[in-house]
């Protein structure tokens, strides 16, 4: 350990350094880490701190100089070139809170009055979080909604609105209304599956033509299925065209009902 005025600076380990169990040195990211192949490497690294006369964290990223070891690990997110920061999707929020707030509470050391701790449990409840946030969608809109709330990415326009999607692309629909999804199910599905029409209690309202490519919340557009059917229907398994002929035959006997 390295330090200046009575503050840790840097950590310095040699090439032939060992981890013990879960704690390695080379993954603390609380405090600059470089690994040296020889005396006279760590020498320099003296002779930087003693020229720069940092005061105080981080001063590696001062000198140019990686963050941990001879790999050139860098734990920072860079800047891009117009100067703002890299927008993640929930799905890389979730693993950033699970796997770095996780990393921070094991070099915590699991205390709670350690500010990396907090760090830590704060990085991990974001990640419970979004995890909660997908769990809605699923339920709400089924599996491939998930997925797709997972790796979209939300950028904001000049007017400051969100959208998903580039300016070549249809503006993407918003999910189904729950008084539309009440009456395709209980009423014109009668609680079936409107493709295999086998019972099913866990419905999931497919968009024949899909939501990201414009595909309106109109009857015509909508049908129930079972998460098989539903599966079936994403991967291209059931045709768009069979589907329509289904809806439009359903939408049929319904208005006859009625």
């Amino acid at each position: 350990m390295v330090t200046y005025q009575d503050q840790p600076e840097m950590k310095i380990i040699t090439a032939d350094y060992q981890s013990s169990g879960f704690n390695d040195e080379r993954n603390d990211f609380t405090i600059s880490v470089r690994e040296v192949q020889s005396f006279s490497e760590a020498e320099e690294l003296f002779q930087e701190m003693a020229d720069g006369q940092s005061q105080s964290g981080f001063f590696g990223s001062d000198l140019g100089m990686p963050q941990a070891g001879s790999g050139g690990i860098d734990t920072t997110l860079e800047p891009t070139e117009d100067g703002e920061m890299p927008n993640l999707p929930p799905g890389g929020l979730l693993i950033v809170g699970i796997v770095a707030g996780g990393l921070a509470v094991q070099q915590g050391g699991f205390d709670p009055n350690s500010p990396v701790t907090l760090l830590g449990i704060g990085l991990l409840g974001l990640g419970a979080v979004v995890l909660g946030l997908t769990y809605r969608v699923y339920a709400s809109d089924g599996m491939s909604a998930a997925v797709e709330y997972l790796i979209l990415i939300e950028e904001e326009n000049d007017n400051g609105s969100s959208e998903t999607q580039t300016e070549t692309e249809p503006e993407k629909t918003p999910p189904t209304p729950k008084s539309m999804r009440g009456d395709i199910y209980f009423e014109r599905a009668d609680q079936e599956c409107e493709w295999c029409e086998e019972r099913t209690d866990s419905p999931e309202v497919h968009h024949i033509e899909p939501r990201s490519e414009g595909g309106p919340n109109e009857y015509d557009n909508l049908i129930a299925l079972c998460p098989t059917c539903h599966s079936k229907a994403d991967k291209g398994g059931i045709s768009k065209t069979k589907l329509r002929e289904k809806v439009s035959r359903q939408n049929n006997q319904w208005s006859k009902e009625i």
